[in-house]
């Protein structure tokens, strides 16, 4: 099967349209992704910079109970005698102040979203394309703690959509999660997380075969451990995530043959050289175990995956970040007539504030991931993603973006299937105050395939208001 090297792959995860904005079960979570989130020049970009005036500030949970007058939060009074003790924390992050009760140290932030998407073709088709106006609410509760050292997070949301024509799309995914943050000591840190979800999955996301006449429904448990340690010029992270997910049947469509079990450990040891300068090594390990040992056709779909990568970070200013990453990739399937893959595996992410009103982020990469087909559990992605952000006014955003993906399925002999994937999208956000605002987008989306009748355009247009506090 053909191998395409020409093309990186995407490294920043993006919701997907009808996903519900929560892990795809068909999807390994690339837990390697947010090792440069804390990059300064990454937080000072346009789309992550702090925003004081826009920024809601929760409400308190005592206060909220009742157990004060205003349910809204004032800014709490730093103690200059207290130090945090988890690494790279800003005072800001973990500003410990006066409290009216142990209670109130938890701050509640809901939040609700309104869309009016249009949406060109539903159904994702080649041809006699259905359009649909599609009406979604996207309520989302989080609750934090705010204390100097350790953290308790917890989240509760979810999705509806309702089809103006269409009744039989509509849709009601919801996701719940906690987790604590344990600051060991001033250079070790572990952040938890278990997850639930119920997610429908998005039409021309699976093979025709597959899809009912209404959206198949997906749940995922996810466990998620991130152990970091920083001390001096020396640096170690192991990422470890577990996904069980249980595909539903649709109909007379049985969809229990996609149930599966996976394990994936990162691990990256880093050192300083130079001030803002880093090497880094970091191998990887996968396992998927499918419940089914075989599926309806006979196919094998347990395999097993490993990567090693080394690479390079500089980040030295609030301008610029710069990391590469180059090594192997293996995967490993259990199906006897099916050819293992060994190849290049690289990543790379450039973000360059080019003013401090315009940002231009560009990542790539490869990556194996799992998905719904029937001839084939993994593709092999090789994408490279470009977004511009450009910000004339505190409370205004600009945004474009643009990527291209190669997909490369790895199959049996003679059922080859290969597929390339155009994104491109515009936006505009409007912060009214710290609590509303508003939103305008236009994504369009083109896709090829080897696969008859897989291929579609789309065009999507939103408008979006939002509540948070």
């Amino acid at each position: 099967m053909g191998r395409r090297l020409g093309a990186l792959w995407l490294l920043v995860c993006a919701a997907t349209w009808g996903a519900g904005g929560v892990a795809q079960a068909q999807q390994i979570i690339a837990v390697s992704q947010d090792f440069s989130s804390q990059a300064e020049a990454v937080q000072e970009s346009v789309n992550n910079q702090p925003r004081p005036e826009y920024q809601p500030i929760g409400i308190r949970l005592g206060q909220f109970l009742n157990f004060w007058d205003s349910p809204f939060s004032a800014q709490t009074i730093p103690d200059p005698a207290l130090t945090q003790l988890r690494p790279d924390a800003a005072p800001k992050n973990s500003a410990m102040g006066l409290r009216d009760s142990q209670v109130d140290s938890f701050l509640l932030r809901p939040s609700l979203e309104a869309d009016l998407v249009f949406d060109d073709n539903l159904f994702r088709v080649a041809q006699n394309a259905d359009a649909e106006k599609i009406y979604i609410l996207r309520p989302t509760l989080t609750l934090d703690s705010d204390w100097l050292n350790h953290a308790l997070t917890a989240q509760i949301g979810g999705e509806l959509g309702r089809h103006q024509d269409f009744g039989g799309e509509d849709y009601n995914d919801f996701f719940i999660s906690a987790g604590p943050r344990i600051d060991v000591d001033e250079y070790t840190v572990l952040n938890l997380n278990l997850g639930y979800a119920n997610t429908h999955v998005a039409r021309g996301s699976t093979d025709d075969q597959l899809e009912g006449s209404e959206p198949s429904i997906d749940t995922a448990l996810t466990v998620q451990a991130d152990w970091r340690y920083q001390s001096d010029k020396y640096s170690t992270r192991l990422l470890y995530d577990f996904l069980q997910s249980d595909a539903k049947d649709n109909d007379a469509i049985e969809r229990d043959f996609l149930d599966l079990r996976s394990h994936t450990w990162v691990f990256r040891q880093g050192y300083e050289f130079t001030a803002g300068t880093t090497v880094w090594l970091q191998p990887g390990l996968e396992l998927v175990d499918y419940q089914q040992s075989r599926d309806d056709t006979g196919l094998v779909r347990d395999n097993q995956g490993w990567t090693l990568l080394a690479g390079l970070t500089i980040d030295r200013s609030a301008v610029s970040f710069l990391e590469l990453g180059l090594g192997a990739m293996s995967r490993s399937f259990e199906q006897e007539d099916q050819d293992d893959f060994l190849g290049l595996v690289y990543q790379g992410r450039l973000l360059w504030n080019i003013s401090p009103l315009v940002t231009l982020d560009i990542t790539a990469g490869r990556s194996a991931q799992l998905v719904q087909s029937t001839v084939s559990p993994i593709a092999v992605d090789d994408s490279i993603s470009l977004e511009l952000a450009w910000d004339p006014r505190e409370y205004l955003i600009f945004g474009a973006t643009a990527a291209l993906t190669y997909s490369d399925y790895e199959t049996q002999p003679g059922s080859e299937r290969e597929e390339d994937t155009v994104a491109i999208g515009f936006n505009v956000q409007y912060l009214m105050n710290a609590n509303v605002y508003f939103e305008a987008a236009y994504d369009y989306t083109q896709l090829n395939s080897s696969l008859a009748g897989s291929d579609y355009q789309s065009n999507l247009f939103r408008l979006r208001a939002g509540v948070h506090l």
